[in-house]
């Protein structure tokens, strides 16, 4: 991806128009966090820009079938858990597909 540059009113543009920060980043090749100082600098509220819309990879897990996903602590917290608790966590098949509970605490019901 080759690296473009982006001026101010065009990265204003762009956040206004709802982008967040990591589609721009595909976008125009720059990083992230320095997308992010230059909105903070601008005085701009941004989405948050991990992944929130964006498909992840699910890693394999060594050679198994079995896939690994990694769920960011801002998530979490947002939640309401602490970065010590000892969380549990159950995949629950629905019509739409996976879901995922996760709890605090012993893994009984």
């Amino acid at each position: 991806m080759a690296k473009m540059k982006i001026t101010d009113e065009e990265l204003i543009r762009e956040i206004k128009s709802g982008k967040s920060l990591y589609r721009i980043h595909k976008e125009y090749g720059i990083s992230v966090a320095n997308l992010s100082v230059r909105a903070r600098l601008l005085n701009l509220k941004v989405r948050d820009f991990v992944y929130e819309k964006e498909w992840r990879k699910l890693s394999r897990n060594g050679k198994y079938p079995s896939r690994v996903l990694s769920i960011p602590f801002k998530y979490l917290e947002k939640l309401g858990f602490k970065k010590d608790d000892e969380l549990y966590g159950r995949w629950k098949v629905t019509k739409k597909g996976l879901l995922l509970e996760v709890k605090r605490g012993g893994s009984n019901d």
